[in-house]
């Protein structure tokens, strides 16, 4: 067995916020291990970080703790707790799965697409939007909400519920002050109550009376004359969206971000509009939207020399592992025509993100409606990081573009 000491890693220090990139170097320089945070091991390689995601000894199924001790006893931690084993209910995920990559896809796109030129017709007014406020959140909101059938009136209780949700998780690891973690935790707990009290009348409505949207085909779901319970159909869709939203407007703003500064880019783009579902793969691999994934130990393993006991977790650094030199020519730079470009920004294995999809397809859509609209794009402003773990997003990307007359941009 190896020993020595190891590098650790600390997703709170706030040069890790700015910049991760240097930090994941380090740690892929020294060896395929580091120590995290309570005991946590810590992957940095793309090879072994792909190996990990494969194996069947290990877990994304974190015990009920995990949460608690994060977000405290209450509706938000009980919401992690039964998403996770929704995440292993195979009829829940194939339902989910299929409805997000089959027949739902070209009306989505098209709805998805319609949307983004909508909120962009501002832009080609003024010369200016915000990818953060004017696209990145509203698109993905009311994608998912138009998937699930939810009406427009309860669309912005639903943004502002999964906002409660992911911020008060993110200040459970980041936060130290104890009264601004109680408001979050009791926001989250609220809002998880008030997603519960509205979605439990539109699923009685789909069983009643059955649309075409991903609801109803949740509600009429039945395997062996047993169908989903009133809660898991509920819940599916609160893990849609929790999945959905943030993941999505991660990508789109993490994207356009450095698409900005990278003109050259840019002109690729607009010469070669089908390079566009490339180059969004290239933005997920540049700036990954998901940074962190974690894995629970099932049986011992060996890695790096070292012996990881059954219980442990494994802290995945994806976008480290999407800059590994190993893997990745000129990693650093953005390459909008990168092919194979076999990044694992949304995982991978059997637990790959439940909302890469729709995060592809969201991302596709805007950079379609981007070239339709306007010949440049730069930065009006120095953007906003937010202050998230997990997710590399930000509150705020200023971005000016040029417009001209409407053109056909290759689907």
């Amino acid at each position: 067995m190896a020993v020595g000491v190891l590098p650790r890693f600390d997703p709170s220090d706030p040069a890790v916020f700015d910049d991760p990139y240097p930090a994941y170097a380090r740690l892929r320089a020294e060896g395929p291990l580091a120590r995290g945070l309570g005991g946590q091991w810590v992957l940095a390689g793309h090879a072994e970080i792909s190996a990990v995601s494969r194996d069947r000894r290990m877990t994304k199924l974190l015990p009920p703790g995990y949460y608690e001790s994060l977000m405290g006893i209450g509706e938000a931690s009980a919401f992690l707790i039964r998403m996770q084993e929704l995440f292993h209910n195979r009829p829940v995920t194939r339902l989910l799965g299929r409805a997000f990559t089959g027949r739902f896809t070209p009306r989505l796109t098209e709805y998805a697409l319609t949307a983004a030129r909508g909120l962009l017709a501002p832009a080609v007014r003024d010369g200016r939007f915000d990818a953060v406020r004017d696209v990145g959140v509203p698109l993905p909101v009311s994608v998912v909400c138009e998937l699930f059938g939810i009406p427009e009136a309860d669309r912005e209780l639903f943004r502002t519920s999964v906002a409660a949700m992911v911020a008060a998780f993110n200040d459970s690891v980041l936060t130290t002050d104890p009264e601004v973690l109680a408001a979050r935790r009791a926001a989250a707990d609220t809002g998880v109550t008030a997603l519960r009290t509205c979605l439990a009348p539109l699923v009685e409505r789909a069983r009643a009376r059955p649309a075409s949207d991903v609801l109803s085909v949740l509600a009429a779901h039945n395997d062996d004359g047993v169908a989903l319970a009133d809660d898991v159909v509920i819940d599916s869709v609160i893990m849609s969206c929790y999945a959905g939203f943030e993941t999505a407007m991660a990508m789109i703003t993490t994207g356009l971000a450095v698409l900005a500064g990278k003109p050259g880019e840019w002109a690729k783009l607009r010469a070669r509009p089908e390079l566009v579902p490339t180059a969004v793969e290239e933005f997920v691999r540049y700036d990954a939207p998901i940074q962190i994934g974690v894995r629970r130990v099932l049986e011992t393993v060996e890695i790096g020399g070292r012996s990881i006991r059954p219980g442990r977790l494994l802290v995945l650094l994806l976008g480290s592992a999407n800059h590994d030199e190993r893997v990745f020519a000129r990693p650093a730079g953005l390459d909008v025509t990168r092919s194979p470009n076999p990044h694992v920004g949304y995982g991978g294995g059997a637990y790959a993100c439940l909302g890469a999809a729709l995060a592809r397809l969201e991302g596709a859509v805007v950079l379609r409606a981007m070239l339709e609209a306007f010949t440049g794009i730069a930065s009006d402003g120095p953007p906003v990081r937010l202050p998230r773990f997990n997710f590399r997003t930000y509150a705020s990307v200023p971005l000016a573009v040029t417009a001209e007359r409407p053109r056909n941009v290759t689907r």
